[in-house]
């Protein structure tokens, strides 16, 4: 039986269980290479292997539909059957009000180990989040957010959190971001169409360019944010949750030691999540702006070229992860591994 066309099954390098969800009550959990095997699956409200667990069904043909209501995230083990202990959860969480919030978790790191599910996240804005959603959100007990966005961008589109369980929000250096990526002025460009003079094709090529180069600083901060929070849940987000929160999360993996293929496939699920919004939008400035939504598309999406222009510079100016990290980002052996020994399992 053929599994379903859906990016997060087709990540290069992935070997382990992947959920997907069906609809309000229900996801299918499915393990390719597993198609021969008969496991038993085991339901947590925890990631931790120690957490209580019950049986919840077994997967046969490498698959298997379980109940899981939308309000209440579950995790999914299975027992080691000689071989690594595996976790699993949804990676996009099924937010009304936000099709892009996705977990990091899951990811093969450093050392064999891999990254911890219900730890690191990233999104959009969370202005449209619903009273159902916030329920989740509670549940997930982020404590540290790293917003990248502009004061005008938090101003008009605030974050909405439970009262009971407001993170720390940490509004990261905009100042120094802005010569690289200046969503203020994009905005203000597409308002009034004023676009003949920008090349929005080579746009986000540059401005991920210098993320690594010459505006490294937030992402910098960011990591020392994430030590000072670790092991506490955090998120990183931008307006959109596509370049600036894309990259923070590449820097996020690549600290990890995600391998760089799978850096780009998170990268690029932005682009699946987000289509039905995407749409939206170009839809919205055709009807309301004078400016041509074509010209626009290359905003509205994570491209390959944005994040291997990223890497390209990585290579250029730091010669690899490992000297970007240390020598452009400020991460010593004892914070990285301190970092991986909080969001590595």
């Amino acid at each position: 039986m053929a599994f379903p066309t859906n990016p997060e099954l087709e990540g290069p390098g992935l070997d382990g269980p992947v959920v997907l969800r069906d609809d309000e009550a229900s996801v299918t959990l499915y393990w390719p290479g597993k198609e021969s095997e008969d496991l038993t699956i085991l339901a947590s409200a925890s990631p931790d292997p120690s957490a209580p667990k019950e049986e919840v069904g077994r997967l046969r043909n490498g698959r298997a539909s379980l109940a899981s209501p939308r309000r209440r995230r579950t995790f999914f083990h299975f027992e080691p059957v000689g071989g690594e202990r595996q976790v699993t959860a949804e990676r996009r969480l099924p937010f009304e009000g936000h099709a892009n919030f996705r977990d990091l978790g899951g990811y093969p790191g450093a050392g064999g180990r891999r990254v911890r599910w219900g730890r690191l996240f990233r999104s959009g804005a969370l202005s449209e989040l619903t009273d159902e959603d916030l329920s989740l959100m509670e549940d997930l007990g982020v404590s540290l957010v790293c917003d990248f966005r502009s004061p005008r961008e938090r101003s008009e589109e605030p974050h909405r959190f439970p009262e009971s369980a407001r993170p720390d929000q940490q509004a990261v250096n905009h100042q120094q971001l802005a010569g690289a990526l200046n969503p203020d002025e994009i905005r203000q460009r597409i308002e009034e169409a004023r676009l003949a003079d920008l090349d929005t094709g080579s746009l986000l090529v540059d401005g991920n360019a210098a993320f690594v180069t010459t505006h490294r600083g937030p992402f910098a901060s960011m990591l020392e944010l994430a030590c000072e929070c670790a092991p506490e849940p955090m998120l990183v987000n931008c307006s959109a949750g596509k370049d600036r929160a894309g990259f923070a999360s590449a820097v996020l993996l690549m600290a990890l030691g995600v391998p760089r293929p799978l850096i780009r496939h998170d990268y690029l699920l932005t682009n699946h999540y987000q289509g039905a919004e995407r749409n939206h939008r170009l839809e919205q400035i055709r009807r309301f702006s004078k400016a041509d939504p074509e010209t626009l598309l290359p905003l509205f999406e994570a491209r390959p070229a944005y994040i291997d222009a990223a890497f390209d510079a990585i290579d250029s100016e730091w010669g690899s992860a490992e000297g970007f990290l240390s020598e452009g980002l400020g991460m010593s052996p004892e914070k990285l591994a301190s970092l991986r020994s909080h969001f590595l399992f």
